[in-house]
């Protein structure tokens, strides 16, 4: 991994690692990580691309968004004022469960800046109006993050992200990212999973796009980004056999080569 950078985006303090000359690639994490996370792709993608990972806003170094229950176009108009303070014109963005949520936002309301777009484990969103709408889910969420700290979170939510066949050490590793959640970061972004809704930001997606799936992903199981890709025009979907929610970790290699296979298209 590069070393971290930060830079002033809005008014926001954002951390971010960036390598690699080219067309810009743009990854966005979920709810239990951060930039770092994606170690297993800056290599591959870098050789012919710049690849950039942000801290969404409240995680990593990154400043949290004002907004104590935000959007997702809160954190998509954060991304767009970080795209702009690093020069960033269009890129294609990579998105992960939350950070697909994020990805679909800014895609569906700024179409002119996207060369491409690639939603993983997609997140779906609840379309809860208020908190007292939330589903037990969110509300499990919320009261982990709050009775159980980042490190019991990370005990507690840890392992289902990988399938049965992760070893050791990639659970490890899994652990300790969630670990590095902040409390007030990771309630801001299940709050942002509760309102939101990815099928009604999905027929205003207009850029080439690619779904991509664990077909053993037990957190966001594959039919739903099925769905997703079947709501946006031109959309192509692959299922990623035998890996789990965090599939660009338990499988980098089959990740990568699904993402460079689809910048390539672009070309």
């Amino acid at each position: 991994m590069p070393p971290p950078k930060t830079t002033d985006a809005g008014g926001l303090e954002i951390s971010y690692y960036d390598m690699g000359r080219g067309g810009a690639v743009v990854l966005l994490h979920g709810i239990g990580s951060n930039g770092s996370g994606w170690s297993g792709q800056f290599a591959a993608l870098s050789a012919h691309h710049r690849v950039i990972a942000w801290d969404a806003p409240g995680y990593g170094g990154s400043s949290p968004l004002p907004a104590p229950a935000p959007a997702a176009d809160d954190y998509a108009g954060a991304l767009d004022d970080f795209l702009e303070a690093l020069g960033i014109v269009s890129c294609t963005l990579v998105g992960h469960s939350l950070g697909a949520l994020m990805a679909a936002s800014f895609a569906a309301r700024r179409p002119g800046k996207l060369d491409g777009l690639v939603l993983a484990s997609c997140a779906l969103g609840y379309g809860s109006a208020t908190e007292a709408d939330y589903p037990d889910t969110i509300r499990n969420r919320l009261s982990d993050i709050r009775e159980l700290g980042p490190r019991g979170l990370a005990e507690k939510r840890s392992p289902r992200l990988l399938t049965e066949r992760a070893g050791p050490d990639l659970r490890a590793r899994i652990r300790e990212t969630m670990a590095e959640v902040t409390p007030a970061g990771y309630e801001a972004a299940t709050h942002m999973l509760a309102r939101s809704d990815i099928f009604a930001d999905a027929p205003g997606i207009r850029c080439p796009t690619l779904v991509l799936c664990g077909d053993e992903d037990v957190i966001t199981p594959d039919e739903g980004s099925k769905r997703v890709a079947a709501g946006i025009e031109g959309a192509q979907y692959v299922g990623l056999a035998g890996l789990g929610h965090a599939c660009y970790v338990e499988g980098p290699d089959v990740f990568n080569d699904a993402v460079q296979a689809f910048l390539k298209g672009l070309d």
